[in-house]
Order: C-alpha cells, then structure tokens, then sequence
C-alpha cells in the first residue's frame, strides 16, 4: 500500500468535507440588549426569582443558536455585587405547534454567573428560517433580588412580560397580558380563567368557578390564594411588564453564507426613546427606534445603547464588559454625543471621546459608522412651532461635532445624515415641526415621526461582509 497516496487521498477527503463549513455570526436575530440597570422587580420590593419573556426574529437562515447572558449593567459598565443564576428556555414552533426546549449553560440547566460575568448558552442542533418568530423564557435567581435589567418588556401582543418564579416550562401561564380581559365585579367565571389587576402588578387564575365579589382582590404574595365572591384564584406576581426584563445580550449562529452582524452603539435616541410600538403603537417603542427600524428584521443586531449615557460613558475602563459582546460583529453604528452637549461639554472633550470609540470598534475589525446628531432646543409653546423654539447654550459644540462627523474622520467607514431629517435647515438647530417629543418637556428625543424621518437616512446596504 502506498502510504503517500493513501494520505494525499484522506487529506483531500477531508478538505471536500470541510469545504461545506458555516461561518459563525455573532448576531442572528433582532432584540438582543444590553443591561440598562440593576433590577428593582419592577418597584414591588426584593423577589427572590423571576422569569422573563422575550420576543426575537430569525434574521437570516442558521443554525446552532446560542444565547449570551451578561452579569454587569449600566452606563460605565458595573458590574453586579453578587452572583446570579440564570436558565433559558427556546420556544419555537414545530409545524403548527409550539414547543419549549430547555436549553444549557456549560452543560448545566441552571448556571451561575459571577459579577461582570458572561456566557453562552450551548449551541441548540436546529435549523431557523429568516423571518421565522421564536420567543425565550430567561429565568433568574438571586437571594438579594437584584440582577441586571435590560429589554422593556411591553404590553403588546406578543405576549413579552415577566412574573415571579420560574415560569420557563410553565404553558398554563397566560403571557399575553395586555388582551387578557381586567378584573370586574359581579361577574361569573370558570376553572382556567385568567384576569389581570388594573395596576398590572398581578394576575389571577380561577381554580374554583363561581361569581366575583364587589371588590378587587389584593395580593403581594405570588401563589397565594385569594377568594372573591365565591371565586377562588391564585395569584401570579408580575416581575417585569413594563420595566427592564433580563434576556439575552445576543444570539448567536452558523450561517451557510458571512453575514453582517451589528453593533448599535448610543444613548436614548438610538434606544428608541419617543418611537412607537410597532405592534401596539399605544405605548412607548423602546427597543425599537430609527436604527431598528430601518434594519427590518433584515439584519442580526445587538443594541448596546443605554439612555443617558454620555460618551465617556463608553471610553477605556468604562466599556470593559459590554465591549466584549461586540466580539465578531461585523459592523457598528454610533449615535453618541448628544448628551454630552447638552450637559455643557467642549468639542475637543467629544470629538476625543467619539473617536477613542471608533478606534477601539475599528481595532475589532468592525466597519464602524457614526450618525450626526439631532437637535436639543427649549420652546415656550411645548414645541408646537418652530418659531417658538431656541437653541442652548452649548448649540455651536453640536455643530462643529456634526461638522467633523460630514468629513469622516478616520477610521469611519462611513455616516448617516440623520440630523439633517429632522432639523428645519442644516445647522439651525432646530426641530422641524412634529419631529420632537413633546411628553417629557426635554426637547432631546425625536417624536414617532422623528424616528421615521431619521430611519430614512440609514443605507442599509453598507451592511455587507
């Protein structure tokens, strides 16, 4: 036997195998985000456990997902004083069937994470398609009640909240709290029905039919058991609707071709901060915003903006976790410096800020893109005008930063003209009418139509591999 041609032959078998490879993405779907704060269980005191869920979208085809779970939060990146627990459960559908698939964390069902800590669930053996909607249940564990809180779980139709304990596995539970009908007086009702309490802080599930009572129950104890009338319920503590839920960091996959995956890098504004909900437009649009809405479910994403955070918020020490979520994205966008002229900050201070984050995504091998910054004005008719808005006091720093921005300053791929959206003339600073919030009397945070305005700046196409 030729023993050269045996191994020439075995070394071209294995190189035709392996010539069929993915290619790993570090951002396979929409909704990863980051941690904002540490969890206050929604301001109803320390709980010792939570389950949250959250709703995400195949970007693209992939398999071998992976979730990344984070124990830090919070503009400069602190980390959390004690450790935390954390499980994961996929729900994705099966034909027309919904199934949950317990998921793990170095092969354990229940992995504990230690402060500034981070990983990555094992990688699940399925196959997504782009545009395909599938949920995770995330519970957390903690005998201080305090974990890092990031997505604004909403009262939409998707169903995202969160309530006491561990609900992962649970399928009796109703997540869809916003169509699941309030409490009423007088009114008869069967085994297995469920009613939600007017301040949203719990559910009720009938467990012996009968007629309610004249007045609405009152809980602060998940499981207990109230009587009504001659109703029996129990009761489900909410941990979350409304207030920062802890899920995934990101999401992970192998792709059969490179795809882009994407760095959301700023403040409020790129956080979503005056959108709407794009499935209930009757309540905020956090975690949706002009970034996200121009990427359409048509790109993997994590967004790593946190509200009020100032560039330097981002720079050195201060990015030392969150940075490391960015590990193989492709591509970040940056939309920072609006606070920092708001708070009085010089151009020099910014433009050095602005660009140390530029170099340190530019040195990950991301193409990194920056967006110029919209107005901040006051106004003495609750910016119903533009003649009656003003510009403050720092409005030139603003400028000459938009200014720099328009001539992309290495190492910018590129920018976004998004000022120019939503401001009545370049450089006037100020909002064109009914493109400004005008609920919080801030005059920073684009309006619904502002979002919309700016998302038509985003070129969408630069995202390539």
């Amino acid at each position: 036997m030729d023993l050269g041609k045996a191994a020439f032959s075995l070394a071209a078998d294995i190189h035709k195998r392996n010539s069929d490879k993915r290619y790993s993405c570090s951002a396979v779907a929409t909704r990863a985000t980051v941690y904002h704060r540490s969890n206050d269980n929604g301001g109803m005191g320390i709980k010792p456990d939570s389950t949250y869920k959250s709703r995400h979208v195949a970007a693209y085809d992939f398999t071998d997902l992976q979730l990344m779970y984070g124990n830090f939060h919070g503009a400069d990146d602190k980390a959390t004083d004690n450790d935390i627990k954390v499980k994961a459960v996929l729900e994705k559908k099966d034909g027309s069937d919904w199934v949950r698939i317990p998921l793990t964390i170095r092969g354990e069902s229940l992995a504990t994470i230690g402060p500034g800590g981070r990983v990555l669930t094992d990688p699940l053996g399925l196959k997504f398609v782009k545009g395909e909607e599938f949920f995770v249940y995330t519970y957390v564990a903690a005998p201080s009640g305090i974990w890092p809180g990031g997505m604004f779980l909403q009262r939409d139709v998707s169903g995202e909240s969160g309530v006491l304990g561990d609900k992962t596995m649970d399928k009796e539970f109703v997540w869809n709290w916003n169509s699941t009908p309030f409490w009423a007086a007088n009114q008869a009702v069967s085994v297995g029905t469920w009613r939600r309490i007017a301040d949203w802080k719990y559910m009720l599930k009938c467990i012996v039919a009968g007629t309610t009572g004249t007045t609405q129950p009152a809980s602060s104890t998940d499981g207990e058991e109230l009587t009504d009338g001659s109703v029996t319920w129990r009761v489900y503590q909410s941990a979350a609707v409304g207030v920062y839920g802890y899920t995934p960091l990101a999401i992970h996959g192998k792709t059969k071709e490179p795809k882009p995956s994407i760095a959301l890098i700023g403040d409020s504004i790129m956080w979503g901060a005056g959108d709407k909900n794009p499935i209930n437009p009757s309540i905020g649009g956090d975690n949706y915003g002009f970034l996200v809405r121009a990427l359409n479910n048509n790109f993997g994403y994590s967004a790593l903006c946190i509200s009020g955070e100032a560039t330097r918020h981002f720079v050195g020490m201060r990015r030392k976790f969150r940075i490391r979520v960015t590990d193989g994205m492709t591509h970040a966008v940056v939309e920072h410096g609006i606070n920092d002229v708001n708070q009085g900050r010089s151009f020099e201070e910014i433009q050095s800020n602005l660009l140390d984050i530029y170099n340190e995504l530019a040195s990950r091998g991301m193409k990194v893109y920056a967006c110029t910054l919209v107005p901040v004005t006051d106004s003495t008719d609750g910016w119903a005008t533009e003649k009656n808005q003003s510009v403050r006091s720092n409005e030139a720093v603003r400028v000459r930063i938009n200014d720099w921005i328009r001539t992309t300053p290495a190492p910018l791929s590129g920018y976004f003209e998004t000022a120019d959206t939503v401001e009545t003339s370049r450089n006037s600073g100020i909002w064109k009418q009914g493109m400004v919030l005008t609920t919080d009397n801030l005059g920073i945070h684009p309006s619904a139509a502002g979002h919309l305005a700016m998302m038509a700046a985003i070129d969408t196409s630069v995202f390539t591999v």
